[in-house]
This record gives C-alpha cells, sequence and structure tokens, in this order.
C-alpha cells in the first residue's frame, strides 16, 4: 500500500502547480467561526458547524435566498454535520449526551436531535450511505492502549435503527462514494495522513495520495469521478482535486491561511474551511475544475 503512494505522491509534484484560475468566494464570515460546511442535495443550502453563541452548534444557511437557521441548542458540541440523500435530515457529531456519539435532526428545526449511534464506541465522525441505507462512521478504539485510534464502521439500517455493526479496519473521515461500492479515508501513520481508498465491505485498501505532508479531509464529487481533499505537502494546507484513479491531481486553492474540509456541492462547486493564523474560520467556495 505505501509504494502505491509513493507514485502518487510523484504524480502529485507534477500536477499540484496549476492551482485553480477562479479566486475563492467567501459564503460564511468570520463572526460564526464557521467550519465543516455540508451542501445539501439539492444545492440550496449551507449546513456548517458555527460556534458565535459560545459553542458549536449546526446551523443552515440558505445559498439562494440568504439567513441562517440554528439547528441544535446543546448542551454539548454538535459538529460534522452530514445531508441525508432526501436532504430532509441532518447527521452530526456531538457531545451532547456526555460522550461522542452520533445524532440525526429535521433539516427545518422541527424536532430535538434523536441519538442514532449506541454506547459501542465512541462516535466521532459519521456520513449516510447511498439512499441512507447505511451509516458510516468513525469511532474511537482503544486497540492501542498507549492513545485513542479511529476505526471505520458500517452499520447497515433497518426502519427500526442500526442492525449490525461491520468494522473495516482502521481510518478516519470515511465517506461512500455516490454508487456505494468504495469507501475513501484517511489512513494515518503518526501525525502524517495518506488518502486511502477501499470496497464498501473493506477489501482491496489501496493509497491514492501520500506525503510528503499530511493529506485530509477526502469526499467524493457527486459523479464519483473525483475526489477532493486538503493537503500540506507544500508547507500549509491547500484544496487538491484528483481522479478517482488518483492519475491527475490538480492544487484548487494557494493562500496564506489553512484551507481545509472541502465539500461538493450539485453544481461542481467546492466549499471549504478557510481559516487564517490566530482568526476565526470562514467559509468559502471555489470552482473545482470542468475537464
Amino acid at each position: 500500500m505505501r509504494r502505491a503512494g509513493l507514485c502518487c505522491a510523484a504524480v502529485l509534484l507534477l500536477a499540484s502547480s496549476a492551482v485553480a484560475q477562479h479566486a475563492p468566494h467567501r459564503v460564511i464570515g468570520g463572526d460564526y467561526n464557521a467550519a465543516d460546511p455540508a451542501v445539501s442535495p439539492d444545492g440550496d443550502r449551507l449546513a456548517f458547524a458555527g460556534d458565535r453563541s459560545g459553542a458549536f452548534r449546526i446551523l443552515v444557511y440558505d445559498l439562494k435566498r440568504g439567513g441562517v437557521r440554528q439547528l441544535t441548542d446543546g448542551p454539548g458540541e454538535d459538529r460534522r454535520p452530514c445531508w441525508s440523500s432526501d436532504g430532509e435530515r441532518i447527521l452530526f457529531a456531538s457531545t451532547s449526551g456526555g460522550e461522542e456519539a452520533l445524532f440525526e435532526i429535521a433539516c427545518d428545526g422541527t424536532s430535538r436531535p434523536r441519538r442514532v449511534t449506541d454506547g459501542r464506541g465512541r462516535a466521532i465522525f459519521g456520513a449516510y450511505g447511498p439512499r441512507d441505507r447505511a451509516l458510516l462512521l468513525v469511532r474511537l478504539t482503544k486497540r492501542d492502549p498507549a492513545r485513542d485510534r479511529t476505526e471505520i464502521v458500517v452499520q447497515r439500517l433497518a426502519n427500526s435503527g442500526a442492525v449490525a455493526d461491520r468494522v473495516l479496519g482502521l481510518g478516519e473521515t470515511a465517506r461512500f462514494s455516490p454508487d456505494g461500492r468504495d469507501i475513501v479515508f484517511v489512513s494515518r501513520s503518526g501525525r502524517t495522513g495518506d488518502i486511502g481508498i477501499m470496497r464498501a465491505d473493506g477489501e482491496r485498501r489501496r493509497t491514492l495520495a501520500a506525503g510528503p505532508g499530511d493529506q485530509a479531509d477526502p469526499c467524493f464529487s457527486p459523479d464519483g469521478g473525483r475526489i477532493a481533499f486538503a493537503s500540506d505537502r507544500t508547507g500549509n494546507f491547500e484544496i487538491y482535486v484528483m481522479d478517482r484513479d488518483a492519475s491527475r491531481i490538480r492544487q484548487l486553492t494557494s493562500h496564506p491561511a489553512a484551507d481545509t474540509q472541502p465539500c461538493w456541492s450539485a453544481d461542481g462547486r467546492i466549499y471549504f474551511t478557510r481559516r487564517p493564523e490566530g482568526e476565526k474560520a470562514e467559509i468559502y467556495r471555489v470552482d473545482a475544475p470542468r475537464d
């Protein structure tokens, strides 16, 4: 797996010089300390986490009409929203129950959050599978007593909730491909992360993008043909896009601030978090390459 990653790193060195020609556009300002962007399936709404109220809450911004609605109110910290495929619910990670767990809430705020993970592990990240028939989550594991590590778990869902767990191995920030056949994730060794891909059953793991530097936050494009991710291989975190097979990798941003947490919109734009050093985070968007 590591040898494949070194080959991908060479491709990245050659391809990352072509930075996006269109300048990123600010969407949410720093007064919210906005992070964790997630665009609804129809591209009309942006869910994010902001701590303007003193703790991180899940909020939704109307991209067409403007205006922000706060969905959650604690008592813990609420982070990493993810939309259901029908755009009616939002999954998020929260410490409201006294430990890390995943909750779900109606996007119009008409219901209270409902916990969707049990106490078998501290879930810190989650994403719906295609047609919401499965839940992909990342939870802390104690396989290594010396430090916290995270494992990727698939839960098959039924009308009554989760019915089974399948542990796919160690990893972070995992997401299904739109067709549900593959999972893109971060494989970490020490402080350095690589972008990996595996089948939905956990088999055929391989590296797509490796160091130098840290790779983070991978996510598939709506058509499944490309993957956006963040990397600090140039000394600063920027946003990159690569083909699904990592045959071509391009750098989209170049800014002194740290650009991380990319997510795709249905119109091909990429939203991401920009955090200038010592300042509050903001959410920007940039056009992805069309070819």
